[in-house]
């Protein structure tokens, strides 16, 4: 009499972890992320490339893609937007949103930069808006007010290779090598708020 009892467990839980799987996979999320040192070009389905950066991922839904062109960034990207809809790129520190164009978005904790290098961007935190137009950059450190600058570069280095910074507290230089090399660097005995 017992053995009816242990099906029927069996047959319910095995209705539970499909019907968790099917919940599991039908969200059409589509997730690609980078290693230590490693860098990814992904084009999306418009025709759209992304080129992520060490440590980075990207998260954005197949399904309604053409009619909502958005995606999550964690980490740093350069996007080459083809024109259409508009394209947003959340972060934890903003949004950045387009119609058609090249620029570089470098999101982590307390660190926000955008760069643009062709057409017009605009940027929005919960503090600020900004509207960037080619060799402009805005960012925020730390909390601190948005700073804004230029650049005479056609896309960032890091495209090629090489890892630059401007006027930033060392603690973000050391963190972009750890995630470059996958090293782990000792900061305790400096002071990593000094600019480098």
């Amino acid at each position: 009499k017992m053995y009816p009892v242990r099906w029927s467990i069996g047959v319910a839980a095995s209705i539970v972890f499909v019907f968790g799987l099917f919940s599991i996979l039908g969200n059409n999320s589509t997730i690609h992320e980078t290693n230590f040192g490693e860098a990814k070009t992904i084009t999306l389905l418009d025709g759209s490339q992304v080129s992520l950066n060490s440590k980075s991922a990207i998260t954005f839904n197949d399904s309604d893609w053409k009619e909502n062109r958005q995606l999550t960034l964690d980490g740093e990207a350069y996007f080459k937007v083809e024109k259409g809809s508009t394209f947003t790129v959340n972060t934890n520190n903003g949004s950045v949103t387009v119609l058609g164009t090249q620029f570089n978005v470098n999101s982590s904790n307390d660190f926000f930069e955008v760069v643009c290098y062709e057409g017009k961007v605009s940027v929005s935190s919960e503090s600020s808006e900004h509207i960037l137009l080619p060799t402009q950059s805005v960012r925020k450190i730390n909390g601190n007010p948005s700073e804004s600058s230029t650049t005479k570069r056609l896309e960032p280095t890091w495209i090629d290779g090489e890892s630059t910074f401007k006027s930033v507290p060392i603690k973000y230089v050391i963190t972009a090598l750890e995630d470059q090399y996958n090293i782990k660097i000792d900061s305790e005995s400096i002071d990593d708020t000094t600019v480098f």
